[in-house]
Parts: structure tokens; sequence; C-alpha cells
């Protein structure tokens, strides 16, 4: 009986933890108004060209410039391709460097397109309407298992704009995990929350720029 009790207790403090925290969430991105995601018809979403150091293009990567005769090598991925310090600190971003401290004459460009969250999918068919614009002469595409989903993420839409900033997990995908335990671990904001700042907190401890990725 005292377990039973215990169980419902905690169940009861988790419920109001996680309304508490939807609620400044919601407070607290309608008071920045800043949402690195925007709606896409297509894709689903795609980064916001006005957040953070999100380029004109929405890539979170240096300013776009012409071609002009370099090799360009365009970076398709999720978080693991957007993830850094700032944009040189991105794998593309040192991968930029690098070739062109090898060649000593600036030959290379490297864009990186990566889009926390997106899937292989999202990242074909970003690069079949880009790709007379990007016209790459080479194209990367950073991989991990669970971009094998059509779709991973899917935020609320209302008349064509993302509303709030949190996302929720694909049905197609969520309907392929029996765990109920699974579920709310994903589900909950807050639990979400407290995942990323406990990566956070491992990674500062070993140097790292970046904790968790969405995928």
């Amino acid at each position: 009986m005292r377990g039973l009790v215990l169980a419902g207790s905690s169940l009861l403090t988790l419920a109001v933890v996680e309304g508490a925290f939807r609620l400044y969430e919601s407070r607290r991105l309608e008071a920045s108004g800043e949402l690195w995601a925007v709606y896409d018809e297509t894709l689903g979403y795609r980064n916001n060209p006005a957040f953070g150091d999100h380029n004109a293009a929405g890539f979170r990567d240096r300013p776009g410039a012409p071609k002009d005769g370099r090799f360009r090598i365009v970076v398709l991925g999720d978080s693991v391709a957007y993830y850094g310090d700032d944009v040189d600190d991105t794998f593309p971003g040192r991968l930029r460097t690098r070739l062109n401290e090898a060649d000593g004459d600036e030959r290379f460009d490297v864009v990186n397109t990566a889009v926390r969250g997106w899937t292989n999918w999202q990242e074909v068919r970003f690069l079949e309407r880009q790709v007379d614009e990007l016209a790459p002469d080479l194209v990367l595409v950073a991989m991990v298992l669970n971009d094998c989903h059509r779709v991973l993420h899917s935020f609320q839409v209302d008349d064509g704009r993302i509303v709030g900033q949190a996302f929720d997990f694909d049905p197609e995908v969520v309907a392929q995990v029996d765990s109920w335990l699974y579920l709310t671990l994903r589900r909950s904001h807050f639990l979400v929350w407290a995942r990323r700042q406990l990566g956070q907190l491992d990674a500062d401890a070993i140097g790292g720029s970046d904790g968790y990725a969405l995928g």
C-alpha cells in the first residue's frame, strides 16, 4: 500500500512539474520571440534565418558568398553537423579551415546546411530543391541511425507558423517503441530539458562544446 502511495505521489509531482515547466517554457519563448525553426510545407521545418548565428539562407554558417571557381562541398546533416561553439567550430567549419590551410589558397568552400533533427529524407528533399542554387562539387552526409526515419520531429503548426519551440517525435517513430517509460522520457518537456542539461555538464567536464543532440 505504501508503495502505491509513493508511486502515486511521484507521478503527481512529475505532472505538476511538467505543467509548470511547459507554462514557463511558453512564456519565455513568447517574451524572447526567438524560434530556431520556421515552418516549411515540404520539409516540415527548417532553420530560421533570423535566429542566432544563422545566415540569410538559414544555414549555421558564414554569410553566403559566390562560388567564384572554388571547389564547393555541401554538408547535409542534423545536430551532429550543426553543433559547435560558433559557425567555425562545427565540423563543416573545421573542415573548411583545414582544407584551406593545407591548400594555402582558399580554394575550398564548405557550406553547412545542417538542421537539428533532420532525417536523410528531409536532407534529400532539401538538396533537390536547392541543388541548382548551391551548385555543389561534392556532397557530404552526416548520418546517424535515427536519420533513417522519414521524419523524426514535428512541431505544432498554426496558420503556417510554428507555435512554441517544443517539438514532438513523429507518431510513426513513437509507434515503434512500446515502453511507457521511453515515451514519458521523450514526451516530457521537463525531462528532455533536464537530460540536455546533464549532457551539457558532461560535455563541459571533458571540454566539449555541446552535450546533446536533437537528431
